[in-house]
């Protein structure tokens, strides 16, 4: 008699992610040859709100000694061993308000390190009756469990940017290096960049650089205003010893790991100010999401934040970007010479394309196996990097593994839109005009009120056929 095996999921209300929890099952299936699906059950995990003793004697020590409310030394708590301070501070910075506002910051922590600690011991409750688990948004609170089902050798059905809907399967030896969200990012594929591969690429990465809208498929909905030019025009670019790139203050953060830096906005702040200090011209571009309406409140908080930086550092030495524009008429304007700064940004990409030397850090959507761009992992070897010239920086240590990655970035036919991706199977096998990309970005579940619950054992079978396998 086959023995039942049981997916956890941390799916709450989603119709599309329901139908990835039910092609988990059907790839389980295949997976552990199992005849009848039946014999897969899959429960939503739940965790207790009555706190452990043990979680209790953890929690006052870290009160008492100041950790919670210090955010440096907060990102770093482990509890069980597992960095439950990470996770938890990356679900706070997803509320703007925590960078205006302490008292909701410091009770933000308290609260989502008590979930985090809830999730951990339930984690350990439930791993070793699991087969695997579906997570959900892996760099916030639901991260955690891949660092307890990757030590349980479990697999873990996962879905973002930059992968699509993909699975790992810990019981493998050589995906056992990596236990965290970092399962998420791009890695060195060993394949051999030939010439054709390098052609593709060339024509994706100068079509990203000129048509952004048109090449890639988050910056669809971006408004670029050619009236608003002549507002960048008393910058002189030619003097930049700098270009900076600011990201989303409040989506996304420490998904990729820590570096010295525990969110975005304190990254900018010390990026700026210590360029600043040292009296360079320096010309800091919003992202052009700030200016996206389809993001709504998202775009609106993220451009609160950049116009405080703007009133705090404009000067005649540092200009501030605060329009929408294209990453190509920036470029164009600026001297070779200027070093490009970037947290992790794909601008890194486009420039390091251009021959510009750039500089961001590990905690990328890239592993640094690939060796583009100039890393630091502490705060220490950012600052150290910030003093360097531009003569003594590099611009990629290998053109083929720089090839490799844009590859990867956008050709992978698993990612968004491609042909493997979730939402365009559903769209196929739906046939309706009325399921849009700008409603999938708006809403992901908004799509399947035109589907014909008929076909959806058909979308799901082949979902389950199109999941992408990580192996490390």
């Amino acid at each position: 008699m086959t023995k039942n095996k049981i997916l956890y999921h941390t799916v709450e209300h989603s119709p599309v992610r329901k139908i990835l929890v039910e092609a988990s099952k059907q790839r389980l299936k295949k997976i552990f040859n199992i005849s009848n699906i039946k014999n897969i059950k899959d429960i939503r995990v739940k965790y207790s709100k009555i706190p452990s003793f043990r979680f209790i004697l953890f929690f006052i020590k870290n009160i008492l000694n100041l950790n919670i409310l210090i955010e440096k030394k907060y990102v770093q708590i482990r509890y069980n061993g597992y960095e439950i301070g990470r996770y938890a501070a990356s679900y706070t910075y997803r509320d703007n308000k925590v960078f205006s506002y302490q008292l909701l910051k410091n009770y933000l922590f308290i609260k989502n390190i008590i979930i985090a600690g809830f999730v951990v011991d339930n984690a350990l409750k439930i791993v070793k009756k699991s087969s695997a688990i579906y997570i959900d948004h892996v760099g916030y609170l639901n991260g955690l469990y891949i660092n307890i089902f990757s030590q349980n050798k479990k697999i873990i059905f996962f879905n973002g940017f930059p992968r699509g809907f993909s699975f790992i399967d810990f019981k493998k030896k050589r995906n056992q290096q990596v236990n965290d969200s970092t399962i998420i990012i791009v890695r060195e594929s060993k394949n051999k960049i030939d010439k054709n591969i390098i052609k593709k690429c060339k024509k994706k990465i100068v079509g990203i650089i000129k048509q952004p809208k048109k090449n890639l498929h988050y910056m669809r909905f971006t408004q670029y205003s050619k009236k608003q030019l002549n507002r960048i025009e008393k910058i002189d670019f030619k003097k930049a010893n700098y270009l900076i790139y600011a990201h989303s203050f409040v989506d996304g953060q420490l998904f990729f790991g820590y570096d010295g830096f525990t969110n975005l906005f304190e990254w900018l702040d010390f990026t700026i100010n210590n360029l600043k200090m040292r009296n360079k011209n320096v010309i800091v571009k919003a992202h052009p999401n700030f200016y996206n309406k389809i993001l709504a409140n998202l775009a609106i908080e993220d451009k609160k934040i950049f116009d405080y930086f703007k009133n705090k550092y404009q000067s005649k030495k540092i200009q501030f970007i605060d329009i929408p524009v294209e990453n190509n008429l920036i470029l164009k304007k600026l001297d070779k010479k200027t070093i490009i700064l970037s947290h992790h940004g794909t601008a890194i990409l486009e420039s390091t394309y251009m021959g510009f030397k750039s500089i961001c850090s590990y905690a990328a959507i890239w592993s640094k196996e690939f060796k583009i761009s100039n890393q630091w992992s502490s705060k220490k070897e950012y600052k150290k990097l910030l003093t360097r010239d531009y003569s003594s920086l590099k611009l990629y240590n290998s053109k083929n593994k720089f090839y490799d990655l844009l590859h990867q970035m956008y050709f992978n036919p698993h990612s968004v839109h491609k042909k493997k991706h979730f939402y365009t199977i559903i769209k196929k096998n739906a046939k309706n005009v009325k399921i849009t990309k700008k409603m999938y970005k708006i809403n992901a579940d908004s799509i399947m009120k035109y589907v014909d619950i008929k076909k959806i054992p058909k979308i799901t079978n082949e979902i389950s056929n199109n999941v992408e396998e990580i192996i490390i």
